[in-house]
């Protein structure tokens, strides 16, 4: 019997063609060891990923480059889906923010010689470079916690296809991998809301996949369409004339931290139009009234939100020499929305501090 390889169908650099007269019956073992031998030989030699092209039908993100060299490896697109950012990391349980819209969602595979670290801050200029960027949480290396990979970015529930061998496994062990980043942002562009994260780790043993001593590189973004930018800086002037028209102000220029009663950096400009606003009217005595939306307990709502009311009548009375008796804190949670909880443009619009007039 002739038993024959086409060329091609294992490796032409080590052999192509294999000759045997003798028909099957009649080999010895020595030969069958051989085969098998040289065929282990072929095999393991050809590397997995001769060709490092982007897996079929994926593309890039409109507008977001890629990191240089890297290529697609996973992609899943949906026209509504709920997206899945991480806005902290507490232990085993993280917080999760969940909006709904366009979801996009990107495994790229890097070179070696890129870091996580170096992957970060591209991408902290990438997100920036779609629209007006504002970061929302991050980490790197130790403040990342280990289940992050496998326990959340990597969860059964929120994995998408790739074009490699044993996905489901990658992340399984912690030893696999090292290094991890993580950025969560929101991008407004254009007429619409971005939600943006990248989670990046370094491969080291690549588990089972195939795939080693290069970095992973996770994006996702969910894009709510047809969103309407709340108008952030109301001028001093423009907070009396609302005020004396229907008796208090809505203000999205004040910002917290997440989860938070800490000022943001950019909240100190408004904060500086009120303490003017209240300077030219002398007789002006205000509640000063947080409101959340309506997602999280009720009751941790009700206090954070009193909480941030409170942290601006500081920074009114200590930064801005405002007498404290012209100021009330009052914090009501999410008792009284603007718009519905169920879409992230009505929670937007939701979360705000008002100046009322007492």
């Amino acid at each position: 019997m002739r038993f024959k390889l086409r060329p091609g169908s294992v490796s032409n650099s080590l052999l192509e063609w294999i000759h045997w007269d003798q028909p099957v019956r009649a080999m010895n073992m020595n030969s069958i060891r051989y085969f098998r031998f040289a065929l282990i030989l072929i095999v393991t030699a050809t590397p997995v990923h001769a060709q490092e092209s982007d897996m079929p039908g994926s593309r890039d993100y409109p507008d977001l480059s890629r990191v240089t060299g890297s290529y697609i490896a996973g992609y899943d697109r949906k026209q509504f889906d709920q997206g899945h950012f991480i806005t902290e990391m507490g232990g085993y349980t993280p917080s999760v923010a969940q909006p709904e819209g366009k979801r996009t969602r990107i495994l790229y595979i890097g070179q070696q010689d890129h870091t996580t670290r170096q992957i970060l801050r591209n991408y902290k200029v990438a997100f920036g470079g779609l629209g007006d960027f504002e970061e929302i949480w991050s980490c790197v290396g130790a403040d990342c916690h280990n289940n992050m990979a496998n326990g959340v970015i990597w969860e059964k529930s929120n994995r998408i296809p790739v074009s490699f061998r044993n996905a489901a496994t990658m992340y399984s062990l912690g030893g696999n991998y090292r290094d991890p980043v993580y950025l969560y942002g929101k991008v407004i562009k254009d007429d619409s809301l971005l939600h943006v994260s990248m989670f990046s780790v370094f491969m080291v043993t690549g588990g089972l996949t195939g795939i080693r001593n290069r970095p992973f590189i996770h994006v996702e973004i969910l894009e709510i369409e047809d969103f309407e930018p709340t108008l952030t800086f109301v001028s001093a002037d423009e907070m009396l004339g609302e005020i004396e028209r229907t008796g208090s102000v809505a203000l999205y220029g004040i910002r917290f931290a997440l989860d938070s009663a800490d000022l943001a950096p950019e909240s100190l400009e408004t904060i500086m139009e009120i303490a003017k606003a209240l300077e030219t009217n002398p007789e002006l005595k205000v509640f000063v009234v947080g409101h959340t939306d309506s997602q999280g307990a009720y009751e941790y709502n009700l206090k954070l939100s009193a909480r941030r009311a409170e942290a601006v009548v500081s920074s009114l009375v200590s930064d801005h020499q405002v007498a404290s008796e012209r100021l009330r804190a009052v914090g009501v949670g999410p008792v009284a929305p603007l718009s519905v909880n169920d879409s992230e443009k009505g929670r937007q619009l939701n979360r705000r501090v008002e100046i009322v007039a007492q």
